[in-house]
């Protein structure tokens, strides 16, 4: 992956700009460097429009308390995957993973406007807990698997390494086969899954 990171302190969603505007990279660095530093958001610059914006496909946010969220976007800049990271004893625990389906390919939409909303909630005994909500049902399909917790683990990255981050499979088995299949025979149909497999294991329905 060539990345073309480019910073901001903020990021607006609706407009796909930086306010109020883009950082330099010794202030992007000099943010996150900082023991105590403001938000920073680093997004994928490989493709500028006018005024500042960009066509990003990734987006990783950082909080002043240690947390990151990364989005990957379609080309139309719809989320189909955010990741989560807690700081937990010095290094990054992967917390969450929630992706989303549209009812299309061919324009932007919002992520409440998906039509199924898969959320993997990550826990340090190993446990996965599996949601799946669909629009228009009141129901919400529950699931049990687990996972190996150390590969959950990521280091904070120092500045500029963003690599790791941006796989959006990190800590995850390359070659297992999809959890749509086993969610699928659990329940009858399952989420789609925009980027790859995400576990292993055998899926439970939730007591």
């Amino acid at each position: 992956m060539r990345l073309a990171p480019r910073y901001a302190l903020s990021w607006n969603e609706i407009s796909g700009r930086p306010d109020p505007g883009w950082l330099t990279v010794d202030a992007a660095q000099e943010a996150y460097d900082a023991p105590v530093g403001p938000a920073l958001v680093v997004v994928d610059g490989s493709v500028p429009l006018p005024k500042q914006a960009v066509r990003a496909a990734w987006r990783i946010r950082f909080t002043p308390d240690g947390r990151v969220r990364i989005s990957w976007m379609d080309d139309h800049g719809s989320v189909l995957r955010q990741s989560y990271f807690e700081t937990a004893e010095g290094r990054l625990f992967r917390t969450r993973i929630t992706d989303r389906a549209y009812p299309s390919g061919d324009q932007r939409w919002l992520m409440y406007e998906s039509q199924t909303r898969r959320t993997l909630d990550f826990h340090a005994d190993g446990a996965i807990f599996i949601e799946v909500h669909r629009a228009g049902d009141l129901d919400v399909e529950r699931g049990i698997t687990t996972g190996d917790e150390t590969a959950w683990y990521l280091d904070r990255p120092v500045f500029g390494d963003w690599a790791a981050l941006l796989n959006p499979g990190y800590g995850l088995p390359a070659n297992d086969p999809s959890l749509d299949a086993r969610l699928a025979a659990t329940w009858g149909t399952g989420a789609v899954d925009p980027v790859g497999p995400l576990v292993s294991g055998q899926v439970s329905p939730a007591q």
